[in-house]
């Protein structure tokens, strides 16, 4: 009796999914990365995001792509990447904004100089790698001076450089500014 049980529960479950997809009461979004390095897209908008996103206000359909590989490492820095689609599209490829790591993808609409408004979105791990400390944190020697060079080396520091050219100026150098 438990499999007549167990079969009619799987048999509900899929017709309760298919009669939902069919009264499209989700929006229905999906994302797969494929082999030549793009990421598919793919939607189907229930009645009342269609209302929405057909109002007047509205121009066009946009995908947002989030790389948020960082926030395992508590980064505040993000690349986001957003793209514009027609309105009518109903799937869409985009170039993904890092090659490897852990993407957000949303799809979703702004009115003008409004808020965003997602639909839909979803998570897709790019590669087979975890990112190295070195990709997360990139080197940036080039803030801090180098404690090894003598006072007489000239620095190759950008923030060097850039004090050295400001001493020409009457109003340049931190110096100038501290002794008024």
């Amino acid at each position: 009796m438990d499999l007549i049980q167990s079969l009619k529960q799987r048999f509900k479950d899929a017709s309760q999914k298919i009669l939902r997809k069919l009264n499209n009461e989700h929006t229905y979004f999906a994302v797969r990365h494929l082999p030549n390095e793009l990421i598919k897209c793919k939607w189907s908008l229930t009645k009342e995001d269609k209302r929405k996103l057909f109002s007047n206000d509205n121009y066009c359909l946009s995908l947002r792509l989030y790389d948020i590989t960082q926030e395992e490492y508590n980064s505040n820095t993000c690349i986001m990447k957003e793209v514009e689609i027609k309105k009518s599209s109903k799937e869409c490829f985009v170039k993904p904004v890092v090659s490897n790591g852990n993407l957000l993808i949303e799809l979703g609409f702004r009115k003008p100089y409004d808020r965003w408004f997602t639909l839909a979105s979803s998570y897709l791990k790019l590669g087979n790698r975890e990112k190295s400390i070195n990709e997360i944190y990139p080197d940036d020697s080039w803030f801090y001076s180098n404690s090894n060079k003598s006072n007489n080396e000239k620095s190759d520091n950008i923030h060097e450089k850039i004090y050295q050219l400001s001493r020409s100026f009457s109003s340049g150098g931190s110096e100038k500014i501290h002794d008024n």
